[in-house]
């Protein structure tokens, strides 16, 4: 977390959440920075996985932390998240506001943890039970009924049925009397 590098690249791209979120690199428990090669075992371990946006507002952690079974912790204020008419994200992650992305973050996930640890365990387990939606080569469900295909399916469906209805086409048949 403290590579001149990361934080240069950071700069550079304008990301003030992710410069943000290196300032909680030295606590207890906090695991931030730039690669290793224990990323799938660190993630695999935790409760909590920071999804801090891309140079976008979408970012590919959000779907890692799903597959490695920890809580999203969404710090995008713009990101659209995906099969969001079919899947609660409210269920099963936690929106931050990127602003907010201090030492507040890390104070309310200690509380959590702390406090409330069967609210935590109750989005691990919902976790596991959405990520089917957004796995598409995963066996764990039958794919006709959660996986990424059925709910693109479930999205296109939705969206014909809210299309107007064309317009009935015009008579073909000759005029009598003409």
């Amino acid at each position: 977390a403290s590579d001149p590098e990361v934080r240069r690249a950071y700069r550079v791209t304008n990301e003030t959440v992710r410069l943000s979120l290196l300032e909680l690199a030295g606590l207890p428990n906090v695991s931030l920075g730039g690669p290793t090669g224990q990323y799938a075992l660190i993630l695999g371990n935790t409760q909590f996985c920071i999804c801090p946006k891309g140079a976008s507002s979408y970012t590919s952690r959000v779907f890692e932390a799903l597959f490695a079974g920890c809580v999203p912790v969404i710090l995008s204020d713009d990101v659209r998240l995906p099969f969001d008419s079919i899947v609660d994200w409210a269920s099963f992650s936690i929106r931050w506001p990127m602003a907010r992305a201090t030492r507040d973050l890390y104070d309310y996930l200690l509380d959590l943890l702390q406090n409330r640890p069967e609210y935590v365990l109750s989005l691990q387990v919902q976790v596991a039970q959405v990520r089917c939606w957004f796995d598409y080569f995963g066996l764990e469900q039958d794919p006709l009924i959660c996986s990424p295909y059925a709910a693109i399916l479930q999205g296109l469906a939705t969206r014909k049925a809210s299309m107007p209805r064309p317009l009935q086409p015009f008579a073909t048949h000759a005029v009598v009397g003409t």
